[in-house]
């Protein structure tokens, strides 16, 4: 059960040091913990920039925007029958994996690696996530890719339910890349 609740947990301090202030009020040691979370930020700013959801307006607003990629999760024959318009496509259970013998846990390295390379994705790029409305698969690839260290990267809010831009039908046609 502990090792169940571990990822939550890390997931969940991670939003908080990502969305608390940076006053100068923070205890020194959540001052650290905050500055080791944004290391690169400095030098990158636009990676400290992606906010955890972004909007349907949002969205179609950067289509079309060099470096964008938007992610469907959900099963491959829901995306073959309608996706966002250039979306890959990324099964959230492929980033799952067991540890100990329990399973739903965040899968390893190398096999994240080798399923985000893939679908296409780029080290570089500012991904958007998304699933259907009610299911959980969009907010654990985005954890998986800020586990792993990708930290452009924000869900649409509302998942396929809201989109109202652009669709397509199909398999995604994706290259694979050297996703690390």
């Amino acid at each position: 059960m502990r090792q169940q609740v571990l990822p939550l947990l890390f997931c969940s301090l991670s939003l908080i040091v990502a969305c608390g202030d940076d006053g100068g009020s923070a205890a020194p040691d959540a001052q650290a913990a905050s500055e080791d979370a944004m290391v690169g930020c400095s030098s990158q700013p636009s990676l400290c920039a992606a906010p955890v959801f972004i909007s349907s307006t949002d969205l179609s607003g950067m289509m079309g925007s060099a470096g964008l990629q938007i992610v469907d999760v959900r099963s491959q024959g829901d995306y073959e029958a309608s996706h966002i318009e250039s979306a890959l496509h990324v099964e959230a259970s492929s980033v799952r994996g067991s540890v100990d013998g329990i399973g739903g846990q965040v899968a390893d390295l190398a096999t994240t690696e080798s399923v985000f390379a893939n679908a296409g994705l780029s080290n570089d790029a500012k991904i958007v996530v998304y699933g259907g409305a009610t299911d959980t698969g969009a907010t654990r690839v985005y954890w998986t890719l800020r586990y792993y260290g990708h930290e452009n990267v924000s869900v649409l809010d509302g998942g396929i339910g809201v989109w109202s831009g652009a669709t397509a039908t199909g398999a995604s046609g994706a290259t694979k890349s050297d996703y690390k």
